[in-house]
């Protein structure tokens, strides 16, 4: 008990690079709605031309974007650079092929502490309703990232981050450009979301499952269950929402369809 207790304290007093990114992540999260709604909704209707807002965060565009843009910087930096790549990697159990690999999940967690505290922990303590998708999801991320952080094969899951990409035109959905720019956004969003949600990440997770596992792999026991069962949950829903979105963009698409904005907000979530 009193070594359990010395750890505690030695993690609360001298917290790990990790653990620091992952703090500076959602502080940065959280100073990002510190910015005035008036301002960026000024902004995007004078810079963009978006004539009107049914729903948009800044703080999730800038999320994404970081995380998309940089999972695509170390892929390609691993695919030109590294001696083995993923999946091979988490099957030698070799450290992370770049900094910005390392760095990646740790903003994400962060990212994921800030969902969370926005969305669960802060509406407990003022006794406001609880936002129950979000406060979920980021439970799940976090939990999920804490836990591969632990037995140390998170740096392993940098390239899944690519998906953010959709998610930044799944943000530009909630503006009105009018029918014809709306159409292109729509169009690259289930696109994206298709391609590296359906296609890459599946493809990438059948990849890691089926390369023979040695005596030294970090792919046994705990660490293959939970590529498993969490690669079945995440495609899962990722193939569910992948056929309403291209059912529905087929339909926009046929005669008589419209790329015309609504309040309804469809592929909000």
């Amino acid at each position: 008990t009193p070594n359990i207790i010395l750890s505690m304290l030695a993690t609360a007093l001298f917290p790990s690079t990790w653990q620091c990114v992952m703090l500076l992540a959602a502080l940065f999260s959280e100073l990002l709605t510190c910015i005035p709604e008036e301002a960026v909704n000024e902004f995007l209707r004078k810079r963009l031309g978006v004539r009107s807002i049914l729903w948009y965060s800044l703080r999730s565009t800038v999320q994404s974007t970081v995380l998309g843009v940089s999972a695509i910087l170390s892929i390609g930096y691993e695919e030109l650079f590294a001696d083995v790549r993923e999946p091979a990697r988490i099957h030698a159990c070799l450290p992370a092929a770049s900094t910005l690999s390392w760095l990646m999940p740790s903003a994400e967690a962060g990212f994921a502490l800030s969902e969370l505290l926005r969305t669960l922990i802060v509406p407990v303590l003022r006794g406001t309703q609880i936002d129950v998708e979000y406060a979920l999801h980021g439970s799940i991320v976090f939990s999920s990232l804490s836990l591969l952080r632990y037995i140390d094969v998170v740096h392993h899951t940098s390239r899944i981050l690519v998906i953010h990409v959709s998610t930044i035109f799944l943000g530009l959905r909630g503006l009105d450009f009018g029918p014809e720019r709306n159409a292109h956004v729509d169009i690259v969003f289930a696109a994206t979301f298709i391609f590296l949600r359906m296609v890459v990440l599946p493809m990438w997770w059948v990849q890691t499952l089926n390369l023979p596992a040695s005596a030294e792999s970090c792919m046994t026991g705990t660490v293959f269950n939970i590529v498993l069962v969490s690669g079945l949950l995440l495609h899962g829903l990722n193939f569910y929402w992948g056929t309403l979105i291209l059912r529905k963009v087929v339909r926009k698409l046929m005669p008589g369809g419209s790329f015309k904005r609504d309040q309804g907000g469809e592929y909000r979530r």
